[in-house]
């Protein structure tokens, strides 16, 4: 792997949610990345106000859709806004190695060991110490660590991992998703606090 495997790029996109389930819906129907690129374009999908900002936002969600198995990518479309939001979380864990670490070394090891809150803190002392291994994240100046830290906490929240209040909340995968991952991404569970503890 890369000795820059630790990417900072989700620095500039929160989660995105509705605008992933729209694009899901599309490939659903359509199934070919290059038209549905198309029709997001032509139609001003996502309202964008440039079209370079539409293509940054298109660019990203295909991004993380494609690391979706279908049968994954298929809980996008069931209408259940607590699975909608963990799927989603788990394309942004598949695309982010620094994001799934997280998740898992802080989020759910928080979790198990009943530290049901965390904190900016917490991230920055889970950043400084991968930045011991990786020179490239040392070096990234202040204002992307800064930026790349408000907006995962955006995401976390935004995807149900925790509160307006810090805390850690309990992820409760249903047993038809905790069997689909079980069958293609089992590593993966981990991202989801509590959630093997009741599988």
């Amino acid at each position: 792997m890369s000795q820059y495997k630790y990417s900072l790029a989700f620095n500039t996109r929160a989660a995105l949610i509705p605008d992933t389930i729209t694009i899901a819906k599309i490939y659903s129907d359509i199934g070919i990345w290059s038209d549905v690129k198309y029709i997001v374009s032509e139609q001003n999908i996502l309202q964008a106000r440039t079209v370079s900002t539409a293509h940054r936002i298109y660019s990203e969600i295909s991004h993380r859709l494609k690391l979706l198995t279908d049968k994954e990518m298929a809980f996008l479309l069931t209408d259940i806004e607590q699975e909608q939001r963990q799927i989603v979380w788990l394309a942004i864990c598949k695309r982010y190695l620094l994001i799934k670490e997280f998740s898992i070394e802080v989020l759910s090891h928080r979790y198990d060991n009943a530290q049901f809150n965390v904190s900016q803190d917490d991230y920055i002392y889970f950043y400084n110490s991968k930045a011991q291994w990786y020179d490239y994240l040392d070096k990234a100046s202040a204002p992307s660590q800064r930026k790349a830290r408000q907006m995962l906490f955006i995401m976390i929240r935004e995807c149900g991992l925790i509160n307006d209040s810090g805390e850690i909340m309990l992820q409760l995968l249903s047993d038809e998703l905790l069997q689909v991952l079980k069958n293609s991404s089992p590593e993966y569970i981990r991202i989801f606090p509590g959630a093997l503890g009741h599988g």
